[in-house]
């Protein structure tokens, strides 16, 4: 999990939750996210791919296996996100 995003790029400071971010374009404007310095969550709903798609973001960057169709994982991706303070 990550603790703290690169200090500079006009994203600094911010978090960007991306759904469907584990591959195509959800996972190119995960990088972009990074790359201008945000902190980003990704989301899928293929526990392989979000295990995947966490290793190659990096530190800055977190992922979670939910499906944002099901009230239960948009629960669990809240505490992630905001209670938790993964991000």
């Amino acid at each position: 999990s990550p603790t703290s995003a690169p200090a500079t790029g006009r994203l600094a400071g911010k978090t960007a939750v991306v759904t469907g971010g584990t591959t195509g374009l959800g996972f190119a404007a995960a990088r972009r996210f990074l790359a201008e310095g945000a902190r980003v969550l990704v989301t899928g709903q293929d526990a392989g791919r979000v295990a995947d798609a966490a290793a190659a973001l990096g530190p800055h960057a977190a992922a979670v296996r939910a499906d944002v169709r099901a009230v239960a994982d948009l629960g669990a991706l809240y505490g992630v996100c905001f209670l938790s303070h993964q991000l």
